[in-house]
């Protein structure tokens, strides 16, 4: 979400088709939460619905990205109940899995995040399931939102009302057990992570020596969060993407420099055949601590520059 104060989502692509402008002079009363009973994209959502009578004000894909389809203002057609239709705001949820149905960690977040968001917003009062927050299968037969009223309903609404509290009274925002503290001397830098730029929706795979690589699949934050890969929450406000990345510029640069230095020996020891063993380790101490002296990184950001022994490096703030 852009701003989760003004209701700007990620993405705009609103439906042409398959919706009813204005609500017929009923108010927004509740929110209905849906899931997708697949992983679909924001374009996908859209897609499907331009081909099919139906509809959803948002949809949450599985990195956490919000896309608006409906305005707000406007009626979906999402519920099977026309009543229920004017008088709510629904929501859909991406799918990371089948057997049974679940939604991801990211989606989790967001889409709590944004049911606290429209509460606030519409001043529905904390989230509270069947009070203003209903499952689709509430209003017409049907199953869905299959694990957000089963499964993973509890750590849901908890989180929505945890959100809520923090956009109303100031509270702690909400942590869960994949998500790291945002203190920098708490963060456990000696394992892979994978990192979420909240703004933008992007996650980043991690590690010191491999840097960062972008994930292109909500499949492989599947198989990481599986293998125990621990997710972080970054923003522009606290980029640890960037930080992560100048950890790795260092472990890479002084890599290189021992590997310089390695160079350096080895070519004196060859120079140096047929000497003395005692001429041969002072000629290749100094060709070491020569080649290890002529080397340095500078990492440099907005607040301060870090310097070591090693080689020179310059890195930039991803903006």
């Amino acid at each position: 979400m852009k701003n989760w104060e003004t209701l700007e989502a990620d993405e705009n692509l609103i439906m042409t088709k398959h919706y009813t402008a204005g609500r017929q002079n009923h108010r927004i009363r509740y929110l209905v939460l849906h899931h997708n009973a697949a992983n679909l994209s924001i374009r996908g959502c859209w897609n499907t619905w331009q081909t099919r009578q139906s509809s959803a004000h948002y949809q949450v894909d599985s990195y956490g990205r919000i896309g608006q389809l409906v305005w707000d203002t406007n009626t979906a057609w999402a519920c099977g109940d026309w009543t229920a239709n004017l008088e709510s705001i629904s929501i859909e949820h991406a799918d990371i899995s089948s057997n049974p149905w679940l939604i991801s960690e990211a989606t989790l977040d967001n889409g709590a995040h944004l049911v606290a968001a429209l509460c606030k917003h519409y001043g529905l009062g904390k989230p509270t399931w069947m009070v203003n927050v209903f499952p689709h299968s509430r209003f017409s037969s049907t199953q869905c939102p299959a694990s957000l009223a089963g499964s993973q309903n509890a750590a849901y609404m908890a989180r929505a009302q945890q959100w809520y509290d923090h956009m109303t009274n100031g509270a702690s925002a909400p942590t869960t057990n994949n998500t790291t503290t945002t203190k920098q001397e708490d963060i456990d830098m000696s394992c892979a992570l994978m990192i979420r730029n909240d703004d933008t929706g992007l996650v980043y795979y991690w590690s010191p020596e491999t840097g960062l690589t972008g994930l292109s699949n909500p499949d492989q934050m599947k198989v990481l969060e599986t293998a125990g890969v621990k997710l972080m929450h970054a923003s522009k406000g606290a980029p640890w993407w960037v930080r992560a990345q100048q950890i790795t510029d260092l472990v890479q640069a002084r890599t290189l420099a021992y590997e310089t230095a390695q160079t350096k020996a080895l070519e004196t020891l060859a120079k140096n055949i047929g000497a003395s063993p005692e001429d041969i380790t002072a000629a290749v101490k100094t060709s070491v601590n020569a080649a290890l002296a002529n080397l340095s990184i500078t990492l440099t950001n907005q607040n301060k520059t870090v310097e070591t022994a090693t080689e020179t490096t310059d890195t930039k703030e991803e903006k």
